[in-house]
């Protein structure tokens, strides 16, 4: 169980709970910022050839991981800002990574980190934020990955589906990741 002194997510009162599912005109410009940095790391990665792969089609992936990643950055940002802690609870900490559906990518910090699936806090329990979770264009797990207590990494491990970038990474993304930043 976390201290009082730690940075887990404190609990919210019922009243302020409401006030929460409505974003202020501030986050909303916050929130949008992190979509469209996103967009520009996705914009980057365009760059990144696929052996073989039609650049028509690799286009197209690349739009579908920047919608996908803004669809997930909007509803784990709504559930890190809720105070829903059940799943803290469960684990006695936050877990390390996050995952959603599709096949794993080779990672050890995937294997060996302290993982949950994001089904248990976008889509299930009882205020389910979203109505299912993609996976990326090449069949595997988006990845969120926890930086600090009020910052994330989602990833997608590109079309290698080898995780390269770690929370400690200097570079944002590692080879030919593709992903974004979420903030608390």
């Amino acid at each position: 169980m976390p201290s009082p002194d730690s940075d887990a997510i404190p609990p919210v009162a019922d009243a302020d709970k409401k006030s929460m599912k409505s974003s202020s005109p501030l986050e909303a410009v916050f929130r949008g910022i992190g979509i469209v940095a996103s967009v520009a790391v996705v914009l980057l990665a365009v760059a990144v050839v696929v052996p073989g792969e039609d650049p028509s089609m690799r286009s197209a992936r690349l739009r579908r991981v920047v919608a996908d990643i803004g669809y997930l950055e909007s509803a784990f940002t709504d559930w890190a800002r809720s105070g829903d802690s059940a799943v803290v609870a469960k684990l006695g900490a936050e877990p390390d990574v996050w995952y959603g559906p599709g096949a794993l990518p080779k990672s050890t910090l995937v294997r060996d980190g302290v993982r949950w699936p994001l089904h248990d806090v976008l889509v299930g329990g009882a205020s389910p934020r979203i109505d299912h979770i993609p996976t990326d264009p090449w069949g595997n797990a988006y990845v969120i990955l926890r930086v600090n207590a009020s910052s994330w990494k989602i990833l997608s491990a590109g079309p290698d589906g080898v995780l390269e970038t770690t929370p400690s990474a200097i570079e944002d993304f590692v080879g030919d990741d593709v992903g974004g930043r979420i903030r608390r």
